[in-house]
């Protein structure tokens, strides 16, 4: 048998399936868009698997039109956020000022509708506040409380708590009654962790503008051959897209 010319031909549209996960964390209603996109082309070309790649937007052939389904859910959003995803924050998640009382000075924490991780009954929160009950140190950390915990100035103490990570750098009492040190969290790095937070990995805080969505991911990739002794196959694949949960 002759070889043929190595050929692709266009993507065609099996499924586009928009879903939505629904779920109640302590009492919130939150959801999430969940969406499966399946595709497919024939080919005798060598194959090659697009499974673990992402893309923004799919493009597929639905009655010989070309449709585009983009991440419609994709938005832009500005705020205080950790450059990186670790056990207990993700780069997505936007941290807020904490509506504190004059007990409560330099506090951030996620924004309502954000599922904390990794416990979900809990709430993490960013402060500025002394290392131990001796005050001879500050440092900025992140901890793991109970949701009543951030109204008491009781519990600003770093070392009241067992999750945690706080800052390399510390600032004695003299500096911490000066203001000399960062006032905001911006640039801080948390490197220090303890509890479930250890092995989480550190991360800096920043202040800036995050993505909320997020990418179709190629979750399957398939070749299927339809009859012996043919050198064409149809390679299909699935596509699926879930963004942050957020409150219903």
């Amino acid at each position: 048998m002759m070889s043929l010319t190595p050929f692709k031909s266009e993507w065609e549209w099996i499924n586009v399936d928009r879903g939505l996960d629904y779920t109640v964390i302590n009492g919130i209603e939150q959801k999430r868009n969940n969406w499966s996109l399946s595709r497919k082309r024939v080919s005798n070309d060598i194959y090659a698997s697009e499974v673990d790649t992402r893309q923004y937007s799919l493009t597929a052939y639905n009655g010989g039109v070309p449709e585009t389904v983009d991440n419609t859910t994709e938005s832009i959003v500005g705020g205080l956020h950790f450059d990186t995803t670790t056990t207990w924050t993700l780069n997505t998640t936007i941290w807020e000022e904490w509506d504190y009382s004059e007990h409560l000075e330099y506090r951030y924490t996620p924004q309502d509708g954000t599922v904390n991780i990794p416990d979900s009954t809990k709430i993490n929160a960013c402060s500025f506040q002394a290392i131990d009950s001796s005050y001879t140190a500050y440092a900025w950390f992140v901890v793991e409380m109970e949701p009543e915990w951030l109204e008491s100035p009781v519990r600003s103490i770093y070392s009241a708590y067992t999750n945690g990570i706080r800052s390399a750098d510390t600032y004695t009492p003299a500096e911490y009654a000066a203001k000399e040190f960062p006032l905001t969290p911006d640039g801080v790095s948390f490197t220090v962790p303890k509890g479930t937070f250890v092995g989480g990995g550190s991360s800096t805080a920043e202040w800036g503008t995050v993505a909320t969505g997020g990418e179709f991911l190629c979750t399957n990739d398939s070749q299927q051959y339809q009859q012996r002794g043919v050198e064409w196959y149809t390679q299909q694949q699935t596509w699926s897209f879930k963004d942050r949960w957020r409150v219903a």
